[in-house]
């Protein structure tokens, strides 16, 4: 994901925008539908659940522009190096804006009011807390996607070393400042990460396995959602170093073996099987 391109989505956790709906007075049988306070529409949410909607689908556009970026860059070292400056920013953005003991108005400076007509103080009093809730929403949301980069970078870590020695038996990223242009993590010596594993079959073997994983609905993901068979390609394939052009196209090359004795499946039921037989 371009440096800018992330700069300007993360503008929706850090800005606002807000404007005030029409007092409502009126007679009513039902008593609380006779006087409603000040009401807020904050970047045109009317409620709570609308504005996590939308930050969500925000986080989700990040989450995706990176994944893709995964799937298609070969260059570890380089990926490394932009997710580490991309997690700077986040880290930066949350210090500066959510920092421990931020207040509504440390974050007024980030908002924007229009056509506020006067109020009473009891009417700031309850617009201060509903523009609170707004605020907490966007902190959670930038977390989740300070968590996201930090989550990838240690997944880089887990399954890629150099072919040098390391410097620190348990290496960690600069957490007070991102990688330069030129420069590395501490741990790397080279200019190539070479990867832990490597798969030793060939491309059809491995579409095998991913598909058998597919169907026999082994593997899940952690918040829930439904794991597509391109998740598990591109997770195993990345961990195990192998890049498929054409996972379609493989998977026709592996079924169309199925049935002899070549399937790599049928291999590992015979290895099996014979050392149940020992």
């Amino acid at each position: 994901m371009k440096s800018s391109s992330l700069t300007k989505m993360l503008q929706a956790f850090i800005r606002g925008n807000v404007r005030l709906l029409p007092r409502s007075k009126g007679k009513s049988d039902n008593f609380f539908d006779g006087y409603r306070g000040p009401r807020i529409v904050f970047n045109e949410a009317i409620s709570l659940v609308e504005f996590e909607q939308q930050l969500d689908a925000v986080y989700r556009e990040i989450e995706r522009q990176l994944l893709q970026r995964i799937d298609k860059d070969s260059d570890r070292l380089q990926l490394l190096r932009d997710l580490d400056r991309s997690l700077l920013e986040v880290k930066t953005l949350m210090e500066l804006h959510f920092p421990d003991d931020y207040s509504i108005r440390h974050y007024l400076r980030n908002i924007t009011f229009e056509k506020i007509p006067v109020l009473t103080e009891s009417e700031i009093q309850e617009i201060s807390e509903m523009l609170m809730e707004f605020i907490a929403v966007q902190k959670r949301h930038l977390q989740r996607v300070h968590n996201l980069y930090n989550h990838l970078i240690q997944h880089i870590m887990a399954f890629y070393f150099p072919p040098l020695k390391l410097h620190a038996p348990e290496p960690q990223l600069n957490q007070t400042a991102g990688l330069g242009a030129n420069a590395l993590p501490e741990f790397i010596d080279s200019q190539e990460l070479k990867p832990v594993y490597r798969w030793k079959r060939n491309a059809v073997d491995l579409m095998e396995v991913i598909t058998a994983f597919y169907k026999l609905d082994a593997l899940e993901r952690t918040d829930g959602q439904k794991i597509t068979k391109k998740e598990i390609t591109v997770a195993l394939c990345w961990l195990f170093n192998l890049h498929i052009a054409n996972p379609d196209s493989t998977m026709n090359a592996a079924m169309s073996r199925k049935n002899g004795g070549s399937s790599f499946l049928a291999r590992m039921h015979k290895t099996l099987k014979d050392l149940s037989e020992e």
